[in-house]
């Protein structure tokens, strides 16, 4: 009998530390998944928090850069109503267009910025040669060509932000062309069936060295003679971020700026 109940006794020892272990293990999984919410908590609070940041950003940019042109055309309006010579006021009517398109402008800068933060990514068949050249509009003083290799390959993205990515770019190569050069855009697009690749390059004015890791700043301008919105590149990042791509860019200064665009092939 005392043999029989060593042996139990053994055996409930064995059973007890089974469970402890089993106890142990399940804690220690626990204590692993708890550790990676925490990480996972405190990204989102940081993601959140930089978010906020942004938002306090844009809500005091918006309110200054709506204010500012609307403020001046009330005033253009005031000196035109005061000025006696009928013939000034095409003068007056000429700078209230400009600050009127200023301000369509600014306001097309926030739809894009709401449309890329806001709406769901839908990826659809593109014909992505067609894409480039309904962006490419207004470039009367550039020389402009396109390439698209692979034109065969079906490629799917989201062609709202696609548009809003190429729309942009094209734009900056208008705004900041070289007036004491022929200035060109040349952009040259390959598609596979994992990636498209698209390069834009052009001979504007550039970007000087220090400045081009700020140019996806929200309300950054890179040289004096920024007019628009600040929003322009900031939006492209973000849309490229949407998608999941990349964005490079490569500039001289005074000699033209290369952007090159890498996009997942949904």
């Amino acid at each position: 009998m005392g043999v029989a109940v060593f042996v139990r006794d053994i055996t409930e020892r064995k059973k007890s530390i089974e469970k402890l272990k089993i106890l142990n293990d399940g804690l220690v999984s626990q204590n692993w998944k708890l550790a990676a919410q925490d990480e996972e908590l405190k990204a989102t609070l940081e993601e959140l928090s930089e978010r906020n940041f942004e938002l306090d950003q844009l809500m005091y940019k918006t309110s200054h850069d709506l204010r500012s042109p609307l403020s001046s055309i009330l005033g253009l309006v005031n000196l035109a109503n005061l000025d006696p010579a009928k013939e000034n006021h095409l003068t007056y009517l000429n700078k209230i267009e400009g600050r009127i398109k200023k301000l369509d402008e600014f306001i097309k800068s926030m739809l894009n910025y709401a449309r890329v933060n806001r709406s769901e990514v839908f990826n659809e068949r593109i014909n992505l040669r067609e894409m480039i050249d309904s962006c490419i509009q207004e470039l009367e003083y550039l020389d402009t060509t396109v390439e698209v290799d692979n034109e065969n390959i079906p490629f799917r993205s989201d062609p709202l932000r696609l548009r809003i990515i190429i729309g942009n770019i094209i734009s900056n190569a208008y705004k900041y062309y070289n007036p004491s050069a022929k200035s060109y855009l040349k952009i040259h697009a390959i598609i596979s069936p994992l990636v498209v690749e698209i390069m834009l390059n052009d001979n504007g004015i550039g970007i000087k060295k220090e400045y081009v890791d700020k140019i996806f700043d929200m309300f950054y301008r890179a040289t004096e003679k920024s007019q628009g919105s600040g929003l322009g590149m900031y939006i492209v990042k973000q849309a490229v971020d949407r998608l999941k791509g990349s964005i490079k860019v490569k500039s001289n200064f005074g000699k033209g700026t290369t952007m090159k665009i890498t996009l997942p092939n949904n």
